[in-house]
């Protein structure tokens, strides 16, 4: 589930707004924009999709096997992803960008920091992530499109001063000494001796 959402966020790389048709096209291409840009166009966009429709102004931004994603996802997977996934960003950094031979591909790191939950649930007991990742983007078509996006690493903060449900503090000494804790279990004494041996 970490995995997932990990790469859900580096599919949904995107900024705080979409412009309007002065600076992009009315298909939601932007046109003659540096590759940084169009990578923190695309997470702002993935981050704020609150509709299905929204998927094409994704597709759009992509390209290769992110573009084939996108359009293969079903319903469900997209809402799941996009949709009920919330975030709040911290902070979007370029770490560096190193271009291929001929001007078409260039590969961008990025370090992302933020929250993520999924709706329904507090947000402020949702871990603070820092990921660091890799975009790979080639130009076509008139624009930069993001061919795929990998993760380089990740680094999570929780808040543990907070009182988290379903997890017992029992056997827990604030002093952090491990206490002794009588276990109310009884082992089963019906099966053969190496099965149902609990711990």
């Amino acid at each position: 589930m970490l995995r997932e959402s990990i790469r859900a966020v580096c599919l949904f790389v995107a900024s705080a707004s979409l412009l309007g048709c002065t600076v992009r096209s009315c298909s939601g291409v932007r046109k003659d924009i540096p590759p940084e840009e169009q990578l923190h166009s695309y997470i702002s966009t993935a981050v704020n999709v609150t509709k299905p429709e929204q998927r094409q102004e994704l597709i759009n931004l992509t390209a290769g096997p992110l573009k084939a994603a996108l359009v293969n996802a079903s319903e469900e997977t997209f809402k799941r992803a996009y949709i009920e996934k919330k975030y709040d960003f911290r902070s979007f950094d370029i770490v560096q960008r190193k271009d291929a031979p001929g001007g078409k591909e260039t590969q961008v790191d990025f370090k992302l920091v933020y929250k993520s939950w999924n709706a329904g649930e507090p947000s402020d007991r949702a871990p603070i992530v820092e990921t660091n990742n890799r975009a790979t983007l080639v130009y076509e078509h008139g624009q930069w499109a993001i061919q795929k996006v990998e993760s380089l690493g990740s680094a999570f903060e929780w808040d543990v001063g907070l009182p988290m449900d379903n997890v017992s503090t029992e056997g827990v000494d604030p002093q952090g000494e491990p206490k002794e804790v009588e276990s109310s279990r009884e082992t089963p004494t019906d099966m053969p001796s190496g099965e149902g041996a609990q711990p």
